[in-house]
């Protein structure tokens, strides 16, 4: 009977089909290393779209709210034609205070800051506070001192420790109502010495600085709490959009890299039609009172980018059809006449890292057409 070779019997794989095994393994875990690298790349590509497109779109309305109410209880061209406005702050009752919580004429009812050499601009806008401000009316009777009552023609929306605005057309006077003569349709402001804050000066303030008195026909509004002013504008060194009222910061998303913004301008303060779109520089930096009724619309636009860079160089530098050189991406199509504003990311060194989207909208401060006849 014939026995089994028990080396014959044990014999394994031989050392050419353990290096071909290896080798067909490696391949296998290349592919599939190559395949989860793709989708890998795809899948972070295409979360950074959704959260750059996310960070704009809340950014961008969060604006367009704000500029679209822009000019609430204060759309009357009396009081947005102001050439110079009176107003005053003592804290304390030790005189006026420097830096005073009163409203900036010259940043009403939208006011672009440029930033100027493709940096962010920033964005301020003036409205009432409350539902009840901004109640028109008109001088009843002519005031003989600045210091008098003031007789108007409606007390609807005048409260006491209210506000009120007062206007020529060229002057205008901001004052807290201090009492109401509900039988006379009278306004009182009266000067109160005390420890808490007052917004009416001293007569001889009132004396030595000129302080105007009004006649029958002026404009007067009534501002319940008063004006509130809300600032956006981004922080450069944590790419975040960020929203200043009362002298509070609050983010209002992250990811945003460039705000940008003009002003759409009509031929005359009479026109409704833009004819133009400039950035806040020069002439238009600061306008005159003039120049403030020719603004129709403002246009916005915002450039997010995504949350994490990627291993190699996405973006690039774009030019726009109207010559503009950006160090980051354009922001809508212009010309020549009307360029766009430039962005610079540059301040980044690894901006090119990065993806960004780009989102912009006209939007158009209804307060400003609705104007109320006075």
């Amino acid at each position: 009977m014939a026995m089994n070779d028990p080396a014959k019997s044990e014999q394994g794989f031989s050392l050419v089909e353990l290096m071909v095994a290896l080798a067909i393994g490696l391949v296998v875990i290349l592919a599939v290393t190559q395949i989860f690298v793709g989708s890998e790349g795809q899948r972070r590509t295409t979360g950074a779209g959704v959260d750059a497109q996310t960070a704009a779109a809340i950014g961008l309305y969060s604006i367009e709210r704000d500029v679209g109410s822009a000019g609430y209880a204060i759309n009357s061209s009396l009081i947005r034609s102001c050439g110079t406005f009176y107003s005053y702050y003592d804290s304390d009752g030790n005189g006026a205070a420097i830096g005073a919580p009163v409203p900036d004429m010259s940043a009403y009812p939208v006011k672009i800051v440029d930033g100027g050499a493709g940096a962010s601009d920033r964005i301020v806008v003036t409205s009432g506070s409350t539902a009840s401000s901004g109640m028109p009316t008109q001088l009843a009777d002519n005031m003989a001192q600045p210091q008098d009552d003031i007789e108007v023609n409606n007390i609807s929306g005048c409260v006491p420790n209210g506000y009120a605005i007062l206007s020529d057309g060229a002057k205008c006077t901001f004052m807290r109502i201090t009492a109401i003569d509900s039988l006379a349709f009278k306004l009182k402001h009266e000067y109160k010495n005390t420890n808490e804050p007052t917004y009416n000066p001293p007569v001889a303030y009132m004396t030595d600085n000129g302080w105007p008195k009004y006649s029958i026909g002026n404009a007067a509004l009534c501002l319940s709490n008063g004006l509130v002013q809300r600032a956006y504008s981004v922080n450069v060194a944590d790419s975040r959009l960020v929203l200043s009222a009362g002298g509070v910061d609050s983010d209002i998303t992250p990811d945003i890299v460039s705000l940008q913004a003009q002003y759409g301008i009509s031929a005359t303060g009479t026109s409704d039609q833009v004819v133009n779109w400039v950035n806040a520089t020069g002439s238009w930096a600061t306008p005159t009172a003039a120049d403030r009724e020719r603004i129709k619309a403002v246009r916005i636009g915002i450039v997010a980018r995504s949350t994490l860079p990627e291993r190699e160089k996405v973006s690039e530098a774009c030019t726009t059809t109207g010559g503009v050189v950006n160090i980051g991406p354009c922001l809508w199509d212009d010309t020549s006449a009307d360029p766009a504003p430039a962005v610079d990311l540059s301040a980044d060194a690894d901006w090119e890292y990065y993806r960004y989207k780009t989102y912009s909208t006209i939007v158009v401060p209804r307060n400003l057409m609705w104007t109320p006849p006075l």
